[in-house]
């Protein structure tokens, strides 16, 4: 039986055998939990991952959280869901569907502990400016945030670190997808801009 997420549209789940049959309408990364229970009573439960699509990379062991953007606010690999506020629209992206930002529009996740940094974090997304404007990628209040600001300057924040981090002005031309991370560890902070290390 599933029991978070859900599989991907067009297939199903034979809660009988185990086995899922169908023809998936959706690319993309999907993640959900099932649960089974055996003759003797004994029951177990796991993440199980299916990637639809010849582009469709799933994610590396150990991740928190995911929120692919196919159609929905949902966390690909836990129960991090979120929920959309202010007209969010679903568009084409790299991998199926990515969230549209007009402006004061978001995604928001209910506080978990499971999100802090506390020794370790890494933030990755993919974005594409349509203007010259300020892009949240991800924020949790006081414990950190990550930011295209000050007209495409790339900035992460820690309560960890106490400070602010540039990765310099005119690095995203408009229209164009981008792939940005952060890594911190605590005593290190890397910034990078379609896998090159742009601030470290």
């Amino acid at each position: 039986t599933v029991i978070q997420g859900n599989l991907p549209s067009g297939l199903n789940l034979n809660a009988s055998t185990g086995e899922i049959t169908g023809t998936p309408t959706l690319q993309g990364p999907f993640g959900f939990t099932v649960r089974v229970t055996d003759a003797n009573g004994a029951v177990d439960e796991q993440l199980l991952m299916i990637g639809i699509g010849d582009s469709c990379i799933l994610p590396r062991p150990g991740i928190t959280a995911w929120w692919p953007g196919n159609g929905n606010a949902r966390d690909a690999v836990g129960g991090n869901h979120g929920l959309t506020r202010g007209g969010v629209v679903f568009t084409p992206a790299k991998v199926n569907e990515g969230f549209q930002f007009f402006g004061a529009e978001k995604v928001l996740v209910p506080d978990s502990d499971a999100l802090d940094a506390t020794t370790e974090l890494t933030i990755e997304a993919w974005i594409r400016l349509d203007a010259n404007s300020n892009l949240t990628i991800a924020n949790k209040g006081g414990n950190y945030g990550f930011f295209v600001h000050d007209q495409n300057n790339l900035r992460f924040y820690s309560n960890q670190t106490g400070n602010d981090y540039f990765s310099g002005t005119g690095i995203f031309a408009i229209g164009r997808l981008y792939h940005v991370a952060v890594t911190h560890n605590g005593g290190s902070l890397r910034l990078y801009i379609d896998g090159q290390l742009v601030r470290s």
